[in-house]
This record gives C-alpha cells, sequence and structure tokens, in this order.
C-alpha cells in the first residue's frame, strides 16, 4: 500500500469519474454515458481536464499508470508558455498542441451584458477555427493505444466543446452532453481562483458552466449541419477517422 503526505495514493487500476488529483480537480474520465445502442463509452479513453501547470510527481506517476500516453493541449501557444504542463517532460507520453482559440486571449473584452457569451465563443469555435477541431480528431483518430488526455485552461469551454464532439460521436444523448459540461463549475473553480490573480475582476457568467450555453452551441451545429459527423464531414474529416475515434470511445481493447 502507498502513502503520500499520510494519505493512501489512490489506485491507477480502477476507473474514476473524477481523478483524485490535489492540483488539479478539474480532470474527469468520459466513461460511464450510454452511447449508441446503450454501449457504453469506455472508461480510461478519454480525460477531460484542466490546466496541467500544477501537477505533482506523484500525480504524473498516477496519470501515466491510469493509461494516458496522448495529450492534447488546447490553449495558445501563450498560455502553453506561461503555464507549461508538466506531462511534456515525460518520455511515456506524446503531445500536441492544437489550439481551438487563436490569438492574445487576455485582450478581449468583456461582455457584461451577455449572460450567454460562452455559448458564442462556442459557436465561434465551430465557425471560424474549424481546421483546428479538423486536427484534433484526426490526432486522435491515429493516436497510439492508452489514455488520451485533452485540456484547456479551466477545462470548461474549449475542452467542453471537444467534449461535446466526442460524445456526439459515441452517440451520448443530449441530455448528459450537457450534464457532463454543466458539472463543470464545481470542480474547476476552487483551484482556478487559486491560480488566477484577477479572479474577482472577471464577470461571474464567465466562470459557471450554465446548461443553456451548451444548449445553444448544439442547435448551432444541429441547424447548420444536422450533428456533429456532418459537420466533421463538411470540414474534411473522413468517415474512417471518425470510425477510429467512435471505436476507442465505444468498442472493447481486443474486441476487433
Amino acid at each position: 500500500m502507498s502513502f503520500t503526505r499520510g494519505k493512501i495514493l489512490p489506485d491507477p487500476t480502477q476507473p474514476y469519474v473524477r481523478l483524485p488529483l490535489e492540483n488539479a480537480g478539474n480532470v474527469r474520465d468520459l466513461g460511464g454515458y450510454p452511447g449508441f445502442g446503450g454501449a457504453p463509452v469506455k472508461f480510461k479513453r478519454f480525460l477531460r481536464a484542466g490546466t496541467l501547470a500544477y501537477l505533482e510527481d506523484w500525480e504524473i506517476d498516477f496519470l501515466i499508470d491510469y493509461g494516458v500516453r496522448t495529450v492534447i493541449d488546447l490553449r495558445t501557444p501563450v498560455e502553453a508558455d506561461n503555464e507549461p504542463n508538466t506531462l511534456t517532460n515525460r518520455k511515456e507520453i506524446t503531445c500536441f498542441n492544437i489550439p481551438l482559440l487563436i490569438g492574445d486571449l487576455s485582450q478581449i473584452p468583456y461582455q457584461h451584458e451577455n449572460p450567454y457569451v460562452l455559448s458564442d465563443m462556442y459557436i465561434h469555435i465551430f465557425s471560424a477555427n474549424s481546421n483546428m477541431i479538423t486536427e484534433a480528431v484526426r490526432q486522435i483518430a491515429n493516436a497510439s493505444p492508452g489514455t488520451i488526455i485533452y485540456n484547456c485552461s479551466a477545462g470548461k469551454d474549449r475542452t467542453g466543446v471537444l467534449s461535446y464532439i466526442l460524445l456526439a460521436l459515441a452517440g451520448v444523448s443530449k441530455e448528459d452532453i450537457i450534464a457532463n459540461y454543466q458539472i463543470t463549475e464545481t470542480y474547476y473553480l476552487p483551484l482556478f481562483k487559486k491560480y488566477t490573480p484577477d479572479f474577482n475582476e472577471i464577470p461571474m457568467h464567465y466562470l459557471t458552466s450554465q446548461a443553456k450555453n451548451m444548449e445553444l452551441t448544439i442547435e448551432y451545429v444541429t441547424d447548420k449541419f444536422g450533428n456533429v459527423e456532418e459537420y466533421l464531414s463538411a470540414h474534411g474529416v473522413r468517415a474512417v477517422e471518425m470510425e477510429r475515434v467512435r471505436d476507442r470511445l465505444l468498442v472493447p481493447y481486443g474486441s476487433k
């Protein structure tokens, strides 16, 4: 039995809904949701996360033992330089930086009167940065075996967009996709507040994960393209690539 600071270390052989990490409170497994035909999304295939800049060595070891072999960092290069991902220095890990938003995000003025400004951001990602979405899906389709962890700064917005895409490809219901997004603020806010100097200056509707933001985003994709699969197809993702992602989400290892 292993201990750290007088506590039993978590067991990386077990599946977790939310991983028991002290310095990254919003690392969650996508596993457990019913997908196509009632088949469950498999655990240890995808982890969604906020910043991974403050992990201690035992937490890095835990993630590697959990199965993590690929990191997809959805932040801008500036963000990644300011808060380097602690997993990038491990030889077991392959890292990709695929920013879903471009430019200096610190210069974007806050909109105080728009309670659903985050849905505008998500729709902007789908409409203006489709090439980055395509790149992320292709890297996932071609990734080596093992768990893929993808992250942004809070693990809420850009990570929420990619989570929507993955869960939709697996046939997860709209209600479960929204719930997966909605719970984010509960998990990420304590550590985000700790590491964000201007936290108290940020309008609260930027910090929450209201269901309406994801509802409006899903409505945009549905109204304009029909579904996520049609969106990806319209932007150059091949059917075989989507099938690889779907298999990664739903098919037991060794069954094909």
